[in-house]
């Protein structure tokens, strides 16, 4: 509850970087997301500005645009939150679950007919 009352001026930095096998990987750009934004625990997704390393835009300088990045995040903050943030995904992932099997017993019941003609 105390960091819920003084979320200003702190934030999330996202940096997006290009993987490289050699040489050091190359920083297209960076974001924040702040807290205040996720005040409520509830989950956040949108699309967020890539900024240069020194937080502007960096439109003027170049017609190089960096782009956005699509980013869902949430701040959970209390026990009764994370315990239904966990039960959420758990019944997300049995969902997944579920499909999955169904579609294997779909693909074995197709070979077991097939085999019987």
């Amino acid at each position: 509850p105390d960091a819920v009352s003084v979320t200003r001026g702190h934030s999330i930095r996202v940096r997006i970087r290009n993987f490289r096998l050699i040489g050091r990987d190359k920083e297209i750009g960076q974001t924040s997301v702040h807290f205040r934004s996720l005040r409520n625990q509830r989950e956040l997704e949108g699309w967020y500005p890539l900024m240069g390393r020194t937080g502007n835009r960096d439109l003027e300088v170049s017609n190089f645009s960096r782009g956005s990045v699509k980013l869902r995040v949430q701040w959970i903050y209390t026990i009764p939150a994370l315990v239904d943030y966990f039960v959420l995904m758990s019944e997300r992932r049995l969902g997944e679950l579920q499909q999955s099997w169904n579609g294997m017993v779909q693909q074995r019941n197709k070979i077991i007919e097939s085999d019987q003609r």
